[in-house]
């Protein structure tokens, strides 16, 4: 009994040895599989979440610096406009306005960025010329200010005039606290380049745009004179943001690009919500933002990493907002998760139903257990493995001990990225194999990382097993495992970015020296056209002091040759006279030689005055033709020497030259160009506008205090419109081969809107005749 009894209590001892040796195990066991998931948990989690974080931040910066490049180009139509209009403007030889609205539109042509582009100044700050060019839409509003505007449009480019130069000082705000004239109120105030905030523009009647404008001052002398600048369509603005985030993580990144009053530029999930505040349509994404929270950020069911940019432009600041879903990474690591649940419950149950077997049993289950979880954990481990290397980025990982590293991992991308085996790099470091191209820049970063636990984007030069080189952005940091410092390092070959940059630089250079050429090539057109002009002139003028000669040549013949008639007519009398004296003369005779001389004196005189009035009005027109001064003169006095010299043309046409200058206006011009203008218009009228029937030229004048109005009109066959829009060009000529030059006209206009200060408009009709009418400054400068 005694013996039963030890060996009862041997058995209970030896049952509460295997009970408690049984509990020790299963403790034990399930103690090391918790640790062992926690660890490989905690690497996975650890490695994934800052390989993505770090590849988010990179897409980001590149798209950051692809949308800066967008900008910038976007900008160049009006810095350029502005520096070209700015050097030329209040200048001799500067472009004349139909010239700068046709290269405004050449500036929208070649820029397909963006969707408009304008410039537009203050009065009288570009040629001084706004009351001449007042009301003409092609290019000047009501006021004469020099206004163009191009936008493109389906069909191509489209200008629209600005009848009312009063738009672009409308201070009145909008929905959002803007002012309508933003775009050209601030680089007038600031004197630099601004960038508005998106508003919505009335193009047309009810058809409202969402957009952006960039707009630079234009500088005179250092004084503001009006602006250059560009307008971004928000609709297309936005697609072109979207194209440049689709490649980013296969498209899965979502895009929020925000203005400096947090307004939506563009955006992935909200197309339709361009201009309005962020907190209006995602309060929940602006309050994340305006937090700075770097954790993830939770809408709906989804996850998100995030990493927003600021954008620095011009006068203002944007935001760019790059997100991504973790749902997919989520969904590997929870499945990784409840496959280790799951094996652990099962080994769990496993220990539970050995737990009344002997010792041994209990010692074999264990072992068996030791195992099981060592599969698992190697099973972890290929996952994570798995992980690693397919990672899109290279990716190594070192041991830190005693001050020196030993690369321990590293990702397929590394290896081929690198060129080396794995068997070449495990165990050994980039000091012993040599990829770092600088020593320096190679203690650089790891005095960084050792100093401050971590390296971010750090750019080096580093050489491949082939030795061939590529720049790197390298980024790593230190972790510790257990009682272990590990070092995790991820580079990323920027080397193309870096080409692109290189790339775009020298194209700016290439751009800026193109722009200085073609500006030489201009200045040199604009010098020669100015010399062809003065040659025309000159030409014109020789050509004119031609006819003049011939035509007093035909006028001095009439009352020379009455003079002379009457000269030999009182001789005769006179060699009568004297020998009826010889003879006997009687008072009869004497008075019919008084008589008759009284009638030969007065021809001779009123023909001897003729031909000074004629000569002296030669002389005049003489000297004006061929010095082209300044001098106070009457226009009567300039149309009756112009008709005076034209008499043997008008004489030999069946047509008729009326003057009808009502009244004596006295001007202080440049009488040759004015003839000039006057000869070219009536031979023109001679020439062109009568068919078959006789007709009239009527000239007519009326002045006020500064200017005057000369017009020139005849009741022939009128134009066309085709001809009137041409009429002006130079070499245009509706009698091409029947000695039309195509100049007169040409030269007329030239002569009226440049030295003689004024403007001319044509006034025509199909079968009602054609007006030219002048409207000159009564004081030329």
């Amino acid at each position: 009994m005694k013996h039963f009894s030890r060996y009862v209590r041997s058995l209970l001892s030896a049952a509460a040895l295997l009970v408690f040796s049984l509990g020790l195990i299963l403790f034990f066991a399930l103690f090391l599989l918790q640790k062992t998931n926690r660890e490989s948990e905690t690497v996975s989690v650890t490695l994934l979440q800052e390989s993505l974080n770090e590849q988010l931040e990179l897409n980001a910066e590149a798209l950051r610096d692809n949308l800066l490049t967008f900008m910038d180009q976007a900008g160049q139509s009006p810095k350029l406009l502005a520096a070209l209009l700015g050097q030329t403007a209040r200048q001799q030889g500067q472009l004349n306005r139909l010239q700068v609205q046709k290269l405004t539109a050449a500036s929208l042509v070649a820029n397909t960025l963006v969707s408009s582009a304008y410039v537009h100044f203050e009065a009288e700050s570009y040629d001084g010329l706004d009351s001449v060019y007042a009301g003409i839409s092609e290019h000047s509003s009501a006021q004469g200010t020099l206004e163009v505007y191009w936008v493109r449009e389906s069909q191509g480019i489209t200008f629209y005039p600005s009848p009312d130069a009063a738009f672009k000082y409308n201070e009145a705000r909008d929905a959002f606290g803007q002012r309508d004239a933003e775009w050209y109120l601030c680089p007038k105030e600031q004197l630099a380049p601004c960038l508005t905030e998106p508003y919505a523009w009335e193009l047309k009647p009810g058809e409202l745009i969402d957009m952006i404008s960039l707009t630079k001052p234009i500088m005179v002398s250092g004084k503001f004179a009006g602006v250059a600048g560009v307008d971004l369509n928000l609709d297309a603005f936005q697609r072109v943001a979207l194209h440049l985030v689709s490649p980013v993580f296969a498209g899965q990144a979502k895009l929020v690009l925000l203005s400096q009053q947090q307004r939506i530029l563009a955006a992935s999930d909200y197309p339709e919500a361009r201009g309005q505040y962020l907190d209006q349509i995602s309060p929940e994404l602006a309050h994340y933002l305006a937090s700075g929270d770097e954790k993830t950020y939770q809408s709906g069911n989804e996850i998100y990493l995030v990493k927003q940019l600021p954008v620095s432009l011009v006068n203002t600041e944007w935001t760019l907002v790059l997100m991504l879903p973790m749902q997919n990474t989520y969904s590997t690591m929870e499945a990784m998760r409840s496959d280790l649940i799951s094996r652990n419950t099962r080994n769990i149950l496993l220990l539970l139903l050995v737990s009344g077997l002997v010792l041994s049993v209990s010692l074999v289950i264990a072992f068996r257990y030791v195992r099981q979880r060592e599969s698992a954990l190697s099973r972890s481990r290929h996952q994570l493995e798995t992980i690693f290397n397919t990672a899109p980025g290279p990716m190594a990982v070192a041991s830190y001990q005693r001050n020196r590293c030993n690369t321990t991992r590293v990702n397929k991308a590394w290896l081929r990225e690198f060129g080396y085996t794995e068997s070449q790099v495990l165990g050994s470091n980039g000091e012993e194999l040599g990829w770092w191209c600088s020593d320096a820049d190679r203690q650089r970063v790891t005095q960084q990382i050792f100093d401050q636990g971590g390296v971010d984007q750090f750019q080096v030069w580093l050489k491949r097993a082939d030795g061939s080189v590529f720049l790197a952005s390298v980024s790593g940091s230190t972790i510790e495992l257990g009682n272990e410092k590990m070092l995790v390092m991820v580079y990323d070959n920027v080397t193309y970015t870096h080409h692109l940059q290189q790339q775009q630089l020298r194209l700016n250079r290439e751009l800026d020296q193109r722009v200085k050429e073609r500006t030489l090539e201009l200045e040199q057109a604009i010098g020669d056209l100015e010399m062809a002009q003065q040659e025309l002139i000159q030409t014109g003028k020789l050509a004119a002091l031609g006819n003049l000669v011939a035509g007093i040549a035909h006028e001095l013949n009439t009352p020379v040759g009455n003079a002379v008639m009457a000269s030999s007519r009182f001789r005769g009398d006179y060699e009568a006279l004297r020998s009826k004296l010889e003879q006997g003369m009687r008072r009869s005779d004497l008075m019919m030689f008084i008589e008759q001389g009284e009638q030969t004196t007065d021809i001779l005189v009123r023909n001897l005055q003729r031909a000074a009035e004629l000569i002296n009005s030669f002389k005049q027109v003489a000297v004006d033709q061929a010095t082209s001064q300044r001098r106070r003169c009457s226009l009567n006095e300039v149309v009756h020497n112009v008709l005076l010299m034209l008499q043997p043309s008008i004489r030999k046409s069946p047509h008729q030259v009326i003057n009808d200058l009502q009244e004596t206006i006295i001007m202080e011009t440049y009488p040759g160009p004015l003839e000039q203008v006057l000869i070219n218009l009536i031979q023109n009228a001679l020439i062109h506008a009568f068919e078959t029937q006789p007709g009239s030229i009527r000239i007519t004048a009326s002045a006020s205090d500064e200017w005057v109005c000369l017009r020139v009109r005849d009741d022939g066959k009128g134009m066309a419109e085709a001809i009137q829009q041409r009429i002006f060009e130079p070499f245009f000529t509706t009698r091409l081969g029947q000695g039309g030059s195509g100049l007169g006209l040409s030269l007329v206009h030239n002569m009226v809107t440049g030295v003689l200060g004024g403007k001319i408009r044509l006034i025509s009709q199909p079968g009602q005749g054609s007006e030219f009418e002048l409207t000159l400054p009564r004081s030329s400068e």
